[in-house]
């Protein structure tokens, strides 16, 4: 009983911490027909990494949460989460998930990774590529979608722009 006290009181600590953006994520995982059960696992934060190969072959990156362009180069996805005592130190699988508009996958991508206890921060291994993308994309509102050994764990929506907003590129500002 005093175990699963403490890690109640761990995830209500957890709570406290979480981003906007992850709030609204998991409650909109939490309301998805995909939905199955619930998680011990706090989302904490949810976004994306804008990345751009400068003209000296380094990365430019930049988080964004609420919007991405079809101009940008790449979009690499990221969650932290919070794992309660007991549920960590083990290995999970996480799926990354975006998909446009229309409702169509544009990235889906498994990996697996190992839970400590506590706070983890895990990106994406893979990107999606924009701006030389090999099929069609749409502007408007996306999804990212996050599973956990197959568990939706955040659902997050974001605007899709064409681009073109007059922001420099990163070979620009160098």
């Amino acid at each position: 009983l005093a175990g699963s006290v403490l890690r109640r009181q761990a995830a209500l600590a957890a709570a406290t911490r979480m981003s906007a953006a992850a709030r609204r994520a998991a409650e909109r995982a939490r309301l998805h027909p995909e939905a199955r059960y619930g998680t011990e696992m706090t989302v904490l934060d949810v976004g994306m990494l804008v990345n751009e190969r400068r003209r000296d072959g380094s990365w430019d990156r930049r988080i964004v949460q609420r919007s991405a362009a079809l101009d940008d180069e790449f979009l690499q996805p990221y969650v932290k989460i919070f794992v309660p005592s007991g549920s960590g130190e083990r290995h999970a699988t996480l799926t990354f998930e975006f998909y446009d508009r229309s409702g169509r996958l544009q990235f889906s991508h498994s990996m697996e990774d190992y839970l400590r206890t506590g706070e983890n921060l895990i990106l994406c291994e893979r990107q999606l590529a924009l701006r030389n993308a090999e099929q069609p994309m749409r502007v408007g509102t996306w999804d990212l979608r996050i599973k956990l050994d197959g568990v939706l764990i955040a659902l997050h929506d974001f605007s899709m722009t064409p681009g073109g907003t007059g922001r420099s590129t990163p070979a620009e500002r160098m």
